[in-house]
């Protein structure tokens, strides 16, 4: 594995206290990466990890086949601040094809309908070739945790065979406001329910429609406007692992429920496959982060506390702290102290809006 590559830019806020810390570059390989398949008899050192659906088929979850990738992020940013201190600025997940072109590149969000039998009332007809590709939160199940997963991680305590469906360890998940893992998208075609990726993959080498060559790079720019995916990577930074599932409903072979001929799904390169390094073409991820620190105002080692806001607005007025130890620190890292928007960024802080703040 190649070293990781990552800028990292500390700014002193004030004498004792924690500092502001920026962190941009690139986590150049996976920890771990795992092709997620109930009949994936190597695991963790498959070379390619194809990602496909078995649709209405009794036993397969209709996300059938999974792209499990994990980064481990304590060594280059700090863990366990609180998830409220990291401010996201940017993260991005890139993979490779590993394929032959069999493929259609499809950059749009597809309607969970599309793929229905097309005799079902409620089919949509699809308005552009292909299936997305998308990277979704990674939940867990049967006593797995984020922490806890390995390359040999079994796919699931129960016997694979016969085929079962809800019981792989890790999926494809939902995620509520907080960043929890909510549902289990595996099957949402069964449940008839619609599932909002944290990105859908993008590729400026291949027009909408095309077959995707060999060796083609897929970007995953994760939607930091959504505060349930900020949430997620926040508490994947505080916790020192963030763990995606990039994963399709592209049909194993034919439409929907399958059929016979020849593959039509992704599939990707592995840390584990021979040339992934040479390319190099292994599972990368982009991110700026800045770390706010939670910060103890007027020092009475409490924070933050309404004594924190109650002398800051004080010393905002021209007033003394009242612990006679507060620091002439700019709250916001603006320049200015102390100024109103230093005021409004220690209120959003103490409410809990950490990177939003």
């Amino acid at each position: 594995m190649k070293p990781l590559a990552l800028a990292v830019t500390t700014i002193a806020l004030a004498a004792g206290s924690a500092s502001a810390q920026s962190f941009v570059g690139t986590l150049d390989a996976p920890n771990l990466d795992r092709w997620w398949y109930p009949f994936n008899f190597s695991a963790g050192t498959e070379p390619n990890a194809s990602i496909f659906a078995a649709l209405e088929q009794a036993g397969f979850d209709d996300r059938d086949a999974q792209f499990v990738i994990a980064f481990n992020t304590s060594s280059v940013i700090p863990s366990g601040l609180g998830a409220n201190t990291y401010n996201i600025q940017f993260i991005r997940l890139r993979v490779t094809i590993s394929n032959p072109p069999r493929f259609l590149y499809d950059p749009t969000f597809d309607s969970v309908r599309t793929s229905y039998a097309t005799t079902d009332p409620d089919y949509l007809a699809d308005a552009d070739a292909g299936k997305p590709v998308e990277v979704f939160a990674a939940g867990f199940r049967n006593g797995v945790t984020a922490a806890s997963l390995l390359e040999s991680t079994p796919f699931s305590t129960s016997p694979s065979f016969p085929p079962q469906e809800n019981i792989r360890s890790v999926y494809a998940a939902s995620v509520d406001s907080e960043g929890n893992p909510l549902a289990d998208v595996s099957n949402q075609v069964a449940q008839r329910t619609e599932a909002q990726p944290l990105a859908i993959g993008m590729t400026a080498t291949v027009a909408a429609g095309d077959l995707v060559p060999t060796d083609t790079e897929f970007t995953f720019d994760l939607d930091l406007s959504n505060p349930a995916t900020r949430a997620y990577i926040a508490r994947g930074l505080d916790a020192g692992r963030i763990v995606l599932v990039v994963s399709s409903l592209h049909p194993a072979t034919g439409g929907p429920g399958g059929g016979t001929g020849d593959p039509t799904y992704p599939s990707f390169y592995t840390k584990e496959n021979p040339v992934a390094s040479a390319l190099p073409v292994e599972p990368a991820l982009d991110l700026s982060v800045d770390t706010r620190p939670l910060i103890d105002f007027n020092g009475d080692g409490l924070f933050p506390d309404t004594a924190d806001i109650d002398d800051l607005l004080t010393v905002f007025s021209g007033g003394a702290c009242s612990t006679g130890t507060c620091a002439t620190i700019d709250v916001n890292g603006d320049g200015l102290f102390p100024d109103t928007a230093d005021i409004d960024y220690f209120l959003c802080i103490f409410s809990g809006g950490g990177g939003n703040c």
